[in-house]
């Protein structure tokens, strides 16, 4: 059969924003954020304590960031804390301390708070498959306790936000998250150490080297545990299969994924491309939406290579040890050259163009299901006046 154009583009085009946010966005407003925050507490003449305690709602805000990882805030409280403290050394341990405190802390905050609020949404229950076996799979590994290395693999080498959120949408106990979570403190030390080795690379090249060797071992960890998660879950998910799919089923998301896909198919028959899509009730779209969802994905398109392939020439290189001042001539929206504002300017075009298709095709098919509740409500009612009649009418002997 032929594609479905609209849902080709439509799709393409919120990959590329979610990939320029994520790329983009993110990752380089997170070091320039982190960047100011430093230059600041430094130069305040701060007791120790007080900018520790700065750095530990920050840290806390970071983590409430979902796209936002871990790793930014170890990093932030290595380029930070040693620069405070009477020692090197005594800065790295209060780094690294605080830090896995702060990562405990978050999960709490993150399954507790966000997680097991957003649990009480069908909609969020049914957008993470709560019903699928990979989601039972997952619950059956953390709902064992202690520590066992699939448990120690998911909540470790799973992204931080996400995999805390998830807990507390399945509603698992807290103090078992937080037991299995404990040995990411391998991490939070190594990427400590490894980031603030980075304030001594002008002592000699000893320390870059360990450096970069720490970060890529701390890197390396977390994809190896990453992929270890993915074995596990998929391992349980077959050797424990028929248990898995015996489990009583959330009928509520059943019901939520029914109405989701009559949507879809309704969105679909409304928005239809060509003659290639033609269905029962079909309508094509008209030229100008065309026109929109086309700009809208080439907008995407050249935000997403021109970002990736001309990096250098689009945004200045800057790290969370670099300077505004001094890097960025004092304004932190330096870091975006002629190209890298042009790339900004076609994301947030092609962001409006994306949002007003999918805005306009929504309100079509919440037209053609208020029509149908309608007209099902008409037939309901004449059907029940002509029964009456029918029981009203005199019996022929």
């Amino acid at each position: 059969g032929s594609w479905r154009w609209t849902s080709v583009l439509s799709k393409a085009s919120w990959l590329g924003i979610f990939f320029v946010a994520m790329n983009v966005g993110f990752g380089r407003l997170t070091n320039v954020f982190v960047s100011w925050l430093i230059a600041a507490l430094v130069s305040s003449g701060a007791s120790v304590g007080a900018v520790s305690g700065v750095f530990c709602a920050v840290g806390v805000l970071l983590f409430m960031i979902p796209p936002v990882p871990g790793f930014a805030v170890y990093l932030c409280g290595a380029f930070l804390l040693p620069r405070i403290t009477r020692s090197f050394w005594e800065g790295v341990a209060l780094a690294a301390g605080l830090s896995f405190a702060l990562k405990l802390l978050a999960v709490v905050l993150q399954q507790k708070g966000i997680g097991e609020r957003l649990g009480n949404r069908v909609w969020v229950r049914s957008l993470v498959g709560i019903n699928s076996l990979t989601m039972r799979a997952i619950r059956h590994i953390l709902e064992e306790p202690g520590l066992t290395p699939a448990k120690v693999c998911i909540l470790v080498g799973g992204p931080d936000w996400p995999t805390s959120v998830v807990t507390g949408i399945l509603r698992l106990p807290v103090g078992q998250m937080l037991l299995g979570t404990t040995p990411v403190v391998l991490v939070v030390v190594t990427v400590t150490v490894a980031g603030a080795f980075q304030l001594r690379r002008g002592e000699g090249p000893v320390w870059a080297a360990v450096s970069d060797l720490a970060l890529a071992l701390a890197s390396a960890v977390m994809f190896a545990t990453l992929l270890a998660a993915a074995y596990f879950i998929e391992e349980t998910a077959e050797r424990h299969r028929a248990e898995l799919e015996a489990l009583p089923r959330d009928e509520a998301v059943d019901a939520e994924s029914r109405r989701a896909e009559r949507r879809a198919a309704d969105f679909h028959r409304l928005t239809a491309w060509g003659a290639g899509e033609d269905a029962p009730g079909a309508r094509r779209l008209p030229a100008w939406a065309k026109a929109l969802l086309l700009v809208a994905f080439a907008c995407q398109v050249f935000a997403c290579y021109t970002s990736q392939l001309f990096s250098s020439a689009c945004f200045q290189p800057f790290e969370m040890t670099d300077s505004i001042e001094e890097d960025l001539g004092g304004d932190w929206t330096n870091i975006a050259k002629p190209l890298g504002r042009a790339v900004l300017l076609a994301f947030a075009v092609g962001c409006a163009g994306t949002a007003a298709f999918q805005a306009w095709g929504s309100r079509r098919v919440s037209g053609l299901q208020a029509t149908r509740h309608v007209v099902g409500a008409r037939d309901e009612e004449l059907q029940t006046v002509s029964e009456g009649a029918r029981g009203r009418s005199p019996q022929v002997l």
